[in-house]
């Protein structure tokens, strides 16, 4: 995950920040000598025939609250324009799975020093395909800033975000601000290029709406009568302060498991994630489904839509849950939900948006949350997330579940 990456953070910083400068004054130069100027400050709107492109590097989670703007994009340009996505490997699989998606660029920061060519030849690619508009929706790394700057494009648009210096590749700007959440700095981002806002659909439910994703679980379908709870206790290789400590998972399961007929599945993926899962069914003492390191992207979609409650941190999956309408308790500690929650309402009153059955936990000390663009940590502990009690979140799930048995 780039977030948690130091190396890639020091060289997109230092070595990001001045080829960003170089670039944005290239582009000025040759678009003052060339009387060239952006379209989209006229009031223009995006329109059939439009080619727009896409830049998303991270997170899974992110990516998944794009979905709904690409599909209004998609519908904006219709079949003669294109709508074409450059991604990671961290986050490609949500666009794979995108049917709002002509084209996917895929850009691979980790074959650059044994390839050195990937990087121009994907340059010389965008710049062929003449973008009406491209849309960066990373919010702090100057690497997509400068793929905006250098891609051609008739009109850039990206996120002015605070001490950042990457706002030069752009000719439209939407400030970054704490309180906002992404989503909706999302909708703002692509309104600034002309795409009405009341075309993206809300993102609670979106995912089940329209039938994405699609697979089954392994040992999912082979249940009793009981309900089903997933717990997704990692948060990624780096995400260990955003985790819920696994003594409090295995007593929350227990806990559980005797006043219901429940059997608790546990998922993760990676090295640090799976032991994780292992150690929370060790010290448990309930009906357990180890799915850890079992299942397909698709397949652990499967899981979690088909569960009676999810209980996670502040990662995709709370995202993939609110996006099926999955019942979810989400913890947060260094992160803001006012900003990364599952809450999706953009604080108006007026949007139609309903938050679902989600419950919000957050942590209770002063220093929560801390985070603003995902990695700058108060501290090298996880106070925050330890503050968060056991008996706080077995009400929230009881009070989800007992509702649940009701219908």
């Amino acid at each position: 995950m780039m977030r948690g990456n130091r190396t890639f953070k020091k060289i997109d910083r230092w070595a990001g920040i001045p080829m960003l400068l170089a670039a944005a004054a290239m582009r000025k130069t040759i678009r003052a000598a060339t009387h060239a100027g952006p379209k989209g400050t006229d009031g223009h709107k995006i329109r059939s025939g439009d080619r727009i492109l896409i830049i998303k590097q991270s997170a899974l989670g992110d990516t998944l609250l794009l979905l709904p703007i690409l599909k209004a994009l998609h519908g904006s340009v219709g079949s003669s324009g294109q709508v074409d996505m450059l991604v990671t490997p961290v986050n490609s699989i949500i666009a794979e799975n995108s049917p709002w998606l002509d084209d996917i660029l895929l850009f691979d920061p980790s074959r650059l020093s044994r390839h050195p060519r990937h990087l121009p030849g994907l340059i010389r690619k965008i710049r062929s395909r003449r973008y009406t508009v491209v849309l960066d929706f990373d919010q702090w790394l100057r690497s997509s800033a400068l793929l905006a700057a250098v891609s051609g494009g008739a009109t850039t648009a990206g996120f002015r975000t605070p001490g950042q210096h990457r706002h030069f590749a752009y000719d439209l700007t939407v400030t970054q601000t704490e309180k906002r959440h992404e989503y909706c700095l999302f909708k703002d981002l692509a309104s600034s290029c002309g795409l009405p806002a009341g075309t993206v659909e809300p993102f609670t439910g979106f995912l089940a709406e329209n039938n994405l994703f699609e697979s089954t679980a392994p040992d999912t379908q082979d249940r009793t009568n009981g309900m089903r709870v997933l717990f997704h206790p990692g948060c990624g290789s780096h995400g260990w302060q955003r985790e819920w400590p696994s003594a409090n998972y295995a007593r929350l399961g227990s806990a559980l498991s005797s006043s219901y007929d429940i059997s608790i599945m546990i998922s993760g993926h990676g090295d640090h994630e799976i032991p994780l899962a292992r150690k929370i069914i060790e010290k448990g003492d309930f009906n357990s489904i180890d799915l850890s390191g079992r299942l397909t992207f698709p397949q652990l979609v499967a899981a979690v839509k088909n569960a009676d409650l999810v209980v996670c941190g502040n990662t995709g999956i709370m995202h993939l849950a609110a996006g099926y309408g999955t019942p979810l308790v989400a913890l947060h500690g260094p992160t803001d939900h006012l900003k990364w929650g599952p809450d999706y309402s953009c604080g108006k009153v007026s949007e139609t948006q309903d938050p679902g059955p989600a419950v919000i936990i957050p942590a209770d000390i002063p220093c929560s949350p801390c985070l603003f663009l995902g990695y700058e940590y108060g501290c090298s502990g996880r106070a925050c997330m330890e503050s968060i009690q056991v008996e706080t979140v077995l009400a929230a799930c009881s009070k989800i579940l007992d509702k649940g048995q009701t219908l």
